[in-house]
């Protein structure tokens, strides 16, 4: 997973596709101690979270399985053009 792109009330996830996967979820926590919660599932390797608010840091990590999942990454959107 890459570090989430941050914008105006918006975060940018994505991450490399893994072999054989064809199913991703989306997975977002107020920092990677968790908990998590399960956001949406995608078919790509892009998901733009726009149920977030600037400033507040937001943690992600990706499942592609119960037990396999990704490292997590934080950021904070930023106030500016969308």
């Amino acid at each position: 997973m890459t570090d989430p792109t941050p914008g105006n009330n918006t975060m940018g996830v994505s991450w490399d596709p893994a072999a054989g996967v064809t199913n991703y979820v989306i997975e977002r926590a107020s920092s990677c101690a968790g908990p998590f919660t399960a956001l949406t599932s995608a078919t790509g390797t892009t998901y733009d979270d726009n149920a977030v608010v600037n400033g507040t840091n937001y943690a992600y990590r990706i499942r592609t399985c119960p037990t396999q999942t990704s490292a997590c990454v934080t950021a904070a959107p930023v106030p500016g053009p969308s």
